[in-house]
């Protein structure tokens, strides 16, 4: 007679983080915040300037952070601290320790290692809640979800609806 095995825990689908131009219209940003299950969004400042950037990050933030979202801003620790975002997404892997003493221990800090494998095991040996590589590129939601991913990094040009859903059906069949 086989064992009885118990049920396994129904899988959570990834989740969607979405990488947004910090300069876009607000309400192209509500609208992305409304299409699917955002876990997190990380603000592309782009070439605005910190005065600029400031004003942005006051209004987005919270319509994110209202919707339990979490908000990264890329690579401008003091400005993510000073405005109340959740944390940082690094470009420079070199930048990990100072950004976390600034940030403190409960801020997420995200590190892009491009395509160095060394780089990502030393950003996660020295706390990184986060790696990613290389650049955003076309997504196949599905695939993703049945690799095992915890977040799939989206940009909004993307159906996210129809991300989301993928997802979902790719990690009910898994």
């Amino acid at each position: 007679m086989a064992k009885s095995r118990a049920a396994e825990p129904e899988a959570a689908a990834p989740r969607l983080y979405l990488a947004i131009a910090a300069d876009g219209p607000p309400a192209a940003f509500t609208a992305a915040l409304e299409a699917a299950d955002i876990a997190c969004v990380l603000l592309l400042a782009g070439a605005l300037d910190a005065n600029a950037l400031r004003a942005v990050v006051e209004v987005l933030c919270p319509l994110a952070q209202g919707r339990d979202v979490a908000v990264l801003l890329q690579d401008r620790v003091s400005l993510a601290a000073e405005t109340g975002c959740d944390g940082v997404h690094l470009s420079d892997p070199k930048d990990l320790a100072a950004a976390r003493r600034r940030l403190g221990a409960e801020a997420l800090v995200g590190v892009g290692c491009g395509a160095s494998r060394h780089d990502a095991i030393t950003a996660a040996e020295r706390g990184a809640d986060y790696i990613a590589f290389g650049a955003a590129a076309p997504v196949d939601c599905a695939r993703l979800a049945t690799a095992g991913a915890d977040f799939v990094v989206v940009t909004p040009d993307l159906d996210l609806g129809a991300c989301q859903t993928a997802l979902e059906q790719a990690t009910a069949r898994a």
